[in-house]
């Protein structure tokens, strides 16, 4: 007990310390006072905020808000603020006020990373009064007014109220089309069927430029190349007792001014051009820049190759990824979509479609196409090294990639990579500590050093444009992007207790469709995996008698099928959207159809029956999980994201328990970064139960993350992640380690913690901090974080007294995750 307390007394000590440290910064930068140095009947911009008129009705105020976003509106204010760190604090502006006041080398810097103060600025504020009034018109609100009042406050500060009475929206009543050109009438009617300007709706200016280039980009995709904008016109008609506006659409004829025999200037109409593809030209730069002679061409299917000499490509790789061909009706989006497929082959490194009419074309409505290549580097080599401090386990891995970008002069992209790593782990309280003398857990594997795990391992990856089935491959739609992918690799791993060698093989297909699904289907996925056990582990697991975990450390085979599916509505980084994905996968079952259908002899032994291939067992089971993310853009600079994950595996016959690899589990830098990858959980079982790794057969998770910027390219996180993993059947030699209705709400763990990241463009270093604010290790009443732990340390101590070693008790400090990129 007196352990105890001193250790609980140093514990608060060091939160002190970091509390004291925090304080102190705020109150170094938080001393300096903006206000000291501004002019005489200057005024520091405090707040702004927009204020509905009173007049107003609840009906009339809701409708407005549903109607007009408040965020737009803010957005419209000439000026801004000076922008708070969490929405609270002016760091920097308190900065630059603190770089100011001397006149240093040191000062300057400071200064260059604040902000200075924002003046207010009256001028600015009317000119923000007539953007709110236009603004408003523009939606519909016709008779809208605008006002602001100024107050001034103590420290030089002076806040804006801005007041709106939006008066009655105006709605649109009737939608009519006037069509000069009466050629174009058929295609134009076509494209009124997806038009977003329907009576009833609020009227809205913003709308109506939508709907012209909505119907310019349609008119380009139905061949008329030279439509622009600035053919649609709409008048409005605003005179109406009831609120309602009628508009009238209108597309003009093409119109030149001629100077007749007479010398009198006169308009004539033409009218409007459907263009047709006649030649499309492929340009390919050699390896120095330049482009071979125009003699050495090459015309396949009516496409011609200017400088096939070289040879970088195979003509029909380019060909599946042309949507402009000879002979075709111009379309804007067929252009589009041959910029995205040849980006999509990683082989060039610069990319241009120049379409233009042919001057020699008599009717004037024929066009040329040229597209210009410029090869990417074919090969490519990196290297990554990284240190981890993982709770205090530390360890060292490194990388080399080797990238081909056309390897068999087919676009197809050749990835080897070869890594490994060191790290001395502790175990706490498992199955495979050995307590003897001669073989400890922590020695080390290379002489006397402290790393007591190792591994490495390859994997190689070749992508190949389209899908390698049995079809023709012109009947697979190109604008899908298929690809297929072959996999190999191995992965070899060296505890003190056992050694795991994986080898795999995959073969997989994936294609989009319309930009915002994406599928990919693994006909086989097959892994076998090797686990070479110590003689005491093998009698550890012997004498557990828990078959599940006998099983766990088994030699087998996974013959896995996958799908996949994946969802993203995002079309802006600065906007709201969604991203789901789901897999199913299912390994095994076929096989023992197999088996069982022609009555291949069966294998029994104290685990169970089972079938096997090549003499080894193969597992089977059924695997589904989802992840839903959502990102709320809140502000520019500040973003809320959401993610929900669950996921369910159940084994069946063949092995009875879920392979270790495609177990499920908790902890790690982009699950609860509270807990160490595969140290959480299952359920709400102790650590005074040994147990090799805590692992599960289904799991919930819920992360929230606030992400805010700081200064410059710093940004800042608060998380809060909330989950577990449990096991589908209860087992008596692991204790509330089984999924129970009545009980698993108690049981999610919960973490939070701040993070900060380095934004550097092409990729951001991320370094987060978790600290276990509920965990289910502990006995219910101990599993808050304020909570004492007296039933724990006294469960503890009476496991010991049996003469286990337990190792450390659970760890209660922050947990350290450097990553690369966001979580999720």
């Amino acid at each position: 007990m007196q352990r105890y307390q001193k250790a609980k007394g140093q514990e608060l000590i060091k939160a002190l310390h970091r509390a004291f440290l925090f304080l102190l910064t705020l109150v170094i930068f938080g001393a300096c006072r903006p206000h000291k140095n501004l002019a005489e009947g200057q005024y520091l911009l405090h707040k702004q905020h927009i204020n509905l008129s009173q007049n107003l009705s609840p009906e009339a105020a809701l409708e407005f808000r549903q109607n007009v976003s408040m965020d737009e509106l803010e957005g419209l204010f000439k000026q801004k603020g000076n922008r708070k760190l969490l929405g609270l604090f002016k760091l920097q502006l308190h900065v630059y006020s603190y770089g100011i006041r001397k006149d240093n080398g040191w000062r300057r810097w400071v200064q260059k990373m604040g902000e200075p103060p924002v003046i207010i600025d009256t001028s600015l504020a009317r000119k923000t009064n007539e953007n709110l009034e236009l603004f408003l018109k523009k939606k519909g609100y016709f008779l809208a007014d605008s006002w602001d009042t100024v107050r001034y406050a103590e420290k030089k500060r002076a806040s804006i109220e801005y007041f709106i009475k939006p008066g009655k929206v105006y709605k649109f009543r009737k939608i009519s089309y006037y069509i000069e050109d009466t050629g174009i009438v058929a295609d134009v009617s076509k494209m009124t069927r997806e038009t977003k300007v329907d009576p009833g709706k609020h009227y809205d200016e913003y709308l109506l430029t939508e709907e012209r280039n909505r119907i310019e980009r349609a008119m380009k995709n139905r061949g008329y190349y030279d439509f622009t904008d600035m053919y649609v016109s709409f008048l409005v008609d605003s005179i109406d007792k009831n609120y309602g506006v009628d508009v009238e659409l209108k597309i003009k004829q093409p119109s030149s001014n001629v100077l007749t025999k007479n010398g009198v200037d006169s308009v004539i109409l033409t009218p409007h051009k459907k263009y047709y593809i006649k030649d499309v030209f492929v340009n390919v730069e050699d390896r120095s820049g330049k482009m071979m002679n125009l003699g050495d061409t090459l015309v396949v299917d009516g496409f011609r190759f200017l400088n096939h000499g070289h040879k970088l490509l195979r003509p029909y790789v380019i060909l599946r990824a042309l949507f402009v061909k000879p002979g075709d009706v111009y379309s804007l989006q067929n252009v589009e979509y041959t910029y995205e497929r040849l980006g999509n082959l990683r082989a060039f490194k610069s990319i241009s479609v120049n379409v233009y009419p042919d001057p020699k074309e008599p009717n004037g409505n024929q066009l040329k196409v040229e597209i210009n290549l410029s090869p990417n580097s074919r090969q490519s080599f990196m290297i990554e090294t990284e240190g981890t401090n993982r709770q205090g386990n530390l360890g060292i891995n490194g990388s080399m990639t080797f990238t081909n970008r056309n390897t068999f002069h087919g676009a197809e992209i050749l990835e080897f990579k070869v890594g490994g790593g060191l790290e001395a782990q502790r175990t706490e309280g498992t199955i495979q500590d050995e307590d003897s003398q001669e073989d400890p857990v922590d020695r080390g594997i290379l002489g006397n050093s402290p790393f007591n795990t190792l591994e490495y391992g390859f994997e190689t990856h070749l992508k190949i444009p389209g899908l390698w089935i049995p079809r023709k491959p012109n009947k697979i739609p190109t604008y899908t992007k298929p690809t297929t992918q072959v996999g190999l690799g191995y992965n070899h791993q060296f505890r003190s207790a056992y050694k795991r060698d994986i080898f795999n093989i995959s073969y997989s297909y994936r294609w989009f469709l319309r930009r915002k699904h994406g599928f990919k289907v693994s006909p086989f996925d097959l892994s076998f995996v090797r686990i070479d056990k110590a003689e005491w582990f093998e009698q550890r697991l012997q004498d557990s008698k828990n078959s599940l975990l006998i099983n766990s450390y088994q030699n087998h085979l996974i013959a896995a099928t996958i799908f996949q599916y994946e969802f993203t509505n995002q079309e802006r980084y600065d906007k709201n959207y969604l991203a789901f994905k789901t897999t199913l996968e299912s390994a095994g079952n076929m096989l023992r159809l197999i088996d069982e259908t022609f009555g291949f002899p069966i294998t029994e032994d104290s685990t169970g029956n089972y079938y096997t291939t090549f003499g080894i067992r193969y597992a089977q089971y059924v695997k589904v999980d989802g992840d839903i993310r959502l990102y709320n853009v809140l502000t520019e600079s500040m973003r809320s994201v959401y993610r929900f994950y669950g996921g369910f595996g159940l084994p069946l016959r063949n092995l009875t328990v879920l392979p270790f690899e495609k177990s499920f589990y908790g902890g790690g830098s982009n699950n609860n970064r509270a807990w160490v990858a595969r140290t959480m959980g299952p359920g709400g079982m102790p650590d005074t139960v040994p147990n090799v790794d805590r692992i599960g057969d289904l799991k919930f998770e819920f992360n929230w993350e606030f992400r805010f910027s700081i200064i410059g390219s710093i940004e800042g996180a608060f998380f809060i992640d909330a989950g577990n993993v449990w096991l589908r059947q209860k087992d008596e030699k692991r204790p509330l380690a089984d999924f129970d209705l009545n009980r698993f709400y108690k049981e999610i763990a919960v973490g939070s913690g701040l993070g900060i990241r380095y934004d550097l463009s092409f990729f951001i270093i991320r370094l987060d901090g978790g600290y276990r604010v509920h965990d289910p290790i502990y006995p219910e009443g101990e599993r808050w974080f304020f909570q004492g732990k007296d039933q724990y340390k006294q469960m503890r101590h009476d496991v010991a007294n049996k003469g286990t070693d337990l190792g450390s008790p659970a760890f209660r400090g922050v947990t350290f995750n450097l990553g690369i990129g966001y979580p999720f």
